[in-house]
């Protein structure tokens, strides 16, 4: 079911960042299938084109980071991808690229930085807990807030010292210490670093499962069409769940979260045609 669809059209701002380079297409798919090979095979010409508009996404502070998940391919792998985008003046700056626990994470520094260090922790629905234990979703309780917050300021000093000459092209793959990843749910961090509203966490110290099946979950889903790339279907640039138990806590937190994102558009020439839609399903199974 349907709940809301929101279409905002995209349009060229005088102080827009300077627009990326046309690259043929050709070009980014053959760069894909240089560096992100697995085995034999390369990654189909759709998903290597949709790879590089979510990558120009970062590149244009929409997004702050991109989880790559296209295959098994590692941090290394993306780097060289990257520099090539780079080289060919596809980017405007050079990302960083960051494996937590094996997951490859493409990340634009200080967008990054500054939401986490606006993240409102103090707001209950900025963590939700889907402990099993719990039988439902509910907001995150005070002790729960102040060690995720704690363990932000850890993850953005880690990513302040990650200083790299950008004039030197894409900064060395690094791997998040696993004196840091273990302190962390991972569901949690991933969440945040995306630049969700809210993240999930549930105590993992208990138990890997969650109470989310057959719980009504709204999902929103972003996506803006990219005409200097894929030329074909929008491309998606959020897929995230709420509870629709926690709807009216978190009403405020997706304003806010929206109006940034419409702000943000208005800032780039790259994207156009935003589209917010969400609806609300219900899965009997849900991982996270």
């Amino acid at each position: 079911m349907t709940v809301f669809n929101f279409v905002f059209s995209g349009f060229c701002c005088f102080d827009s960042p300077v627009m990326c380079a046309a690259v043929p297409r050709e070009r980014l798919i053959a760069a894909s299938r240089q560096y992100l090979r697995t085995g034999k095979k390369g990654l189909p010409p759709a998903v290597s084109l949709n790879l590089a508009a979510q990558i120009l996404a970062v590149d244009a502070g929409l997004k702050p980071a991109l989880l790559y998940d296209c295959n098994t391919a590692g941090a290394e792998q993306m780097r060289l991808y990257l520099q090539t985008l780079l080289d060919t003046g596809f980017l405007n700056q050079p990302p960083y690229v960051l494996d937590i626990d094996g997951s490859v994470f493409i990340i634009n520094t200080q967008p990054t930085i500054r939401r986490l260090e606006n993240t409102p922790f103090k707001k209950q629905v900025t963590v939700m807990d889907v402990s099993r234990c719990r039988g439902q979703p509910a907001v995150a309780d005070a002790g729960v807030r102040r060690a995720v917050e704690g363990r932000v300021t850890v993850f953005v000093d880690y990513l302040k010292n990650l200083n790299w000459d950008g004039k030197l092209g894409v900064a060395p793959s690094a791997r998040l210490p696993e004196e840091l990843t273990s302190r962390w749910n991972l569901c949690t961090l991933f969440g945040l670093l995306l630049g969700y509203p809210a993240a999930y966490w549930f105590d993992n110290e208990r138990s890997f499962e969650n109470c989310l099946s057959m719980t009504p979950l709204r999902v929103t889903s972003v996506s803006a069409a990219c005409p200097l790339i894929t030329g074909g279907p929008p491309v998606r640039l959020y897929s995230f769940t709420v509870p629709e138990a926690l709807g009216t806590e978190t009403q405020g937190l997706m304003d806010t979260w929206t109006q940034d994102l419409e702000d943000q558009f208005r800032q780039q020439s790259v994207f156009t045609h935003l589209s917010i839609n969400t609806e609300t399903v219900a899965l009997p199974a849900v991982a996270l």
